[in-house]
């Protein structure tokens, strides 16, 4: 609902995804992991995008910090292009 109430406005998007884990203390919080592999449905996500015709920047925010952040990187780029590819057919 968000996205489409902010679509005709927006000019960038900034990607990250999360989970909801416990901390110590019982409190729920929301923890950066790579994308695809949280809680956003990114099918749906990016077919919002591609109906309304969104073609501004994608900007991949990586909140969470991984062992070997250069192959992090590129698999979260990767994740990206096969989403972008399948909600805006050629």
């Amino acid at each position: 609902m968000a996205l489409r109430l902010a679509l005709p406005r927006l000019k960038m998007v900034a990607l990250n995804d999360c989970t909801w884990t416990k901390d110590t203390g019982g409190v729920w919080k929301a923890t950066p992991c790579p994308l695809g592999e949280g809680m956003v449905d990114w099918s749906r996500f990016f077919a919002t995008l591609a109906r309304a015709k969104f073609t501004g920047p994608l900007s991949i925010e990586m909140a969470y910090r991984p062992a070997k952040e250069v192959e992090a990187i590129g698999r979260d780029l990767e994740f990206v292009r096969k989403q972008v590819a399948a909600a805006y057919p050629s």
